[in-house]
């Protein structure tokens, strides 16, 4: 979804990338709260993805075409598909869910800050990782 944000000109933030910061959470963290889950093994709304509720399936997923940067699938036509596994957590995810929030630059990042000084109960890690993001 990052990828199809920076890259489609009509959904693209006026900011940039800048405009998108990712909430980090992990599994061990779903887990230790308890949380209701799901995951796919590939896009959501394809047929053929199949979708589990248990982290023993994790194995089902194509960690290698989750990592790669590369999304031209030419010898491999299923390789998008693979790619746009998610993880999604039923309703609600709160906030001491959080382990931290990714920004884009340093501008961004000292804009979150500001606004969770204005929040004392959230304390959240912030960082500038602008290789999470597309080159597009």
């Amino acid at each position: 979804m990052l990828y199809r944000l920076q890259a489609d000109h009509s959904l693209r933030p006026l900011e940039g990338p800048g405009a998108l910061v990712y909430l980090v959470c992990s599994i061990e963290r779903i887990r230790e709260l308890d949380l209701p889950f799901v995951f796919s093994d590939g896009h959501g709304l394809q047929a053929i993805t199949r979708w589990y509720d248990d982290l023993e399936r994790l194995d089902a997923l194509d960690w290698k075409a989750i990592h790669t940067t590369d999304w031209r699938s030419t010898e491999d036509p299923d390789l998008t598909r693979r790619k746009q596994a998610e993880f999604l957590v039923h309703r609600f995810l709160p906030w001491d869910a959080l382990l931290g929030i990714a920004c884009y630059d340093a501008v961004v990042a000292s804009d979150v800050e500001r606004r969770l000084a204005e929040m004392p109960e959230r304390t959240t890690a912030v960082r500038v990782r602008p290789d999470w993001y597309y080159d597009v």
